[in-house]
């Protein structure tokens, strides 16, 4: 039986989509290998890891800077609410890892920083597997343990967009206007969203009416 197949991609300089990616890869890992252990891969790259082992990404937004290490220390309150939240998260995250098993890859920012900080601490202790979607200003901050990391852009937001499509569901928990745009938009593409409410920030503000169907979980701090 004859088959015909369609022909390989080539871009203008004659080499193959693979070849680029292949290029691309490699002068990101030169750039930025020795700063994490994690694997470096492309959006492509890691929705083909994706599919083939069937995982089941989690993507967590919320505040990063506004929570950083610095600021909690330094403000009593503060400290209590990010307490509170973490303890919330990792409630739900178990449940999640005992739906999910070892197909569960939580996803955040990358850095130890607020609620992606929350989460890459969380993996390390609960033994979930972690990723990280992140624009290039990322490494100015140390960057939590993960196992892959894609890297869109050199400016804040560049990765939204590639945050929401390697997701299958996301957790919202404080966060500004950006975390409000992709909980918002994983709700319109009918991915599931739970909000946690009672920290702060774009999650208390979002109602039902602007995501239905989603889950709100209510502080109790």
């Amino acid at each position: 039986m004859q088959h015909n197949h369609e022909p390989t991609p080539v871009t203008p300089s004659g080499q193959t989509s693979q070849e680029v990616g292949a290029e691309a890869r490699k002068s990101l890992m030169d750039e930025y290998g020795s700063k994490t252990s994690a694997q470096i891969l492309s959006a492509v790259e890691f929705e083909n890891i994706k599919e083939k082992e069937g995982f089941h990404v989690v993507g967590v937004t919320g505040f990063s800077g506004q929570w950083a290490p610095a600021k909690i220390e330094a403000d009593p309150v503060l400290k209590a609410t990010v307490e509170a939240a973490t303890i919330a998260l990792t409630d739900h995250l178990k449940r999640l890892k005992e739906t999910y098993g070892d197909k569960l890859i939580l996803s955040s920012g990358a850095t130890m920083e607020g609620v992606p900080k929350i989460i890459y601490d969380v993996c390390a202790r609960e033994g979930i597997s972690a990723m990280g979607v992140a624009c290039s200003k990322a490494f100015q901050y140390s960057l939590g343990k993960m196992d892959y990391l894609i890297i869109e852009g050199n400016d804040w937001g560049a990765e939204s967009s590639t945050f929401l499509k390697t997701s299958d569901e996301i957790l919202l928990l404080g966060g500004g206007g950006q975390a409000k745009r992709e909980a918002i938009a994983a709700c319109q593409e009918g991915k599931k969203v739970c909000v946690f409410q009672g920290y702060g920030g774009s999650a208390d503000q979002l109602t039902a009416a602007e995501l239905p169907g989603a889950q709100f979980v209510s502080s109790v701090h």
